[in-house]
């Protein structure tokens, strides 16, 4: 009787590197934190071994307070904002959970916290949550930068057909009339 091959799956394998990768990631940001704990020299020591690598998200990873993903993020600019939440809700972010954020118009769009830019991520993420729609809103109407349009300048002089007309009680200086000489 023969038995079925199955076929190689580059995919799985990944996955499974994947999965033990992270497990030593956790396990190598354990054993410095450990070693620091232990004796605060050692930070140097490894700084000096391992120049390159970013301690502080290791020692937090160490400690828990980190989830180890965020370490893989493509958007390093996000880390900081997310790194904020609780361990549980880094979890689902890097979990490639969405949420709703809400958009002009009052409508709302679900997006991958990851791929947020910052203006984005400074409306959808509280200290401590993920703010929900209602949050967002009241959010915006207090928190978001107001963008107010500048008025057009006004100058105190208009040329028409190559000449000049001031405006009444015009003052100009040396380096204004220069400028309107160049512009006619």
């Amino acid at each position: 009787m023969a038995t079925a091959i199955t076929p190689y799956n580059p995919i799985e394998e990944f996955k499974n590197l994947l999965g033990d990768m992270m497990a030593n990631c956790l396990k190598m940001c354990e054993v410095y934190v450990e070693a620091i704990d232990t004796d605060p020299a050692w930070r140097h020591k490894f700084a000096a071994e391992f120049p390159n690598f970013a301690w502080r998200n290791v020692e937090e990873v160490g400690r828990g307070s980190m989830h180890p993903d965020l370490l893989l993020i493509p958007n390093q600019s996000a880390v900081p904002a997310i790194r904020r939440l609780p361990v549980s809700v880094q979890a689902e972010i890097t979990g490639g959970s969405k949420y709703p954020l809400v958009i002009s118009g009052g409508d709302n769009i679900k997006v991958d916290v990851r791929l947020t830019t910052k203006s984005q991520r400074d409306q959808l993420l509280a200290d401590d949550h993920i703010r929900t729609v209602a949050e967002q809103k009241a959010w915006l109407l207090t928190e978001a930068p107001d963008v107010e349009e500048k008025p057009a300048r006004t100058l105190p002089y208009k040329i028409v057909n190559h000449r000049v007309r001031f405006m009444e009680d015009t003052i100009v200086d040396k380096g204004q009339l220069q400028r309107i000489l160049m512009e006619l």
